[in-house]
């Protein structure tokens, strides 16, 4: 698991790597008549709910990268599981903005106009309707 996700990035690639991550793995139970032979394993993959078909219609290539990159049949099947994923890599230039402008600006200066003109309005109906 650890090889798995220190490599998630170069093996699912940048546009997958975005919004999946690998949650854990199970292993399948060994065959009976092949004991020492060790049975592959399912993946459990996180990935965002918006993201699931594609990711779904991607799967068989998934397993054919991982087997590759690890160098053994380590996956068998992936079961996608639609759940938020929070370690998205953030761009470089990408910085949180601020949702609401700093005081003293004009966008505050025309959003405090508007509530006037509308408690204005509503006052002048409420007067009217009496």
């Amino acid at each position: 698991m650890a090889g798995l996700l220190s490599q998630w990035a170069a093996i699912s690639g940048p546009s997958l790597a975005a919004y999946t991550m690998p949650a854990k793995l199970t292993r399948a139970a060994p065959e009976l008549d092949f004991p020492e032979k060790i049975p592959a394993s399912l993946l459990h993959l996180n990935v965002d709910p918006a993201k699931a078909l594609e990711v779904q219609y991607a799967i068989p290539q998934l397993v054919e990268r991982i087997n590759q990159a690890l160098g053994y049949k380590a996956v068998a099947g992936i079961r996608v599981i639609q759940a938020p994923v929070y370690n998205r890599p953030r761009s470089a230039g990408s910085k949180p903005s601020s949702p609401m402008p700093a005081a003293g600006t004009e966008s505050t200066n025309r959003l405090g106009s508007a509530l006037a003109r509308m408690a204005a309005g509503v006052k002048a109906r409420l007067e009217n309707s009496q």
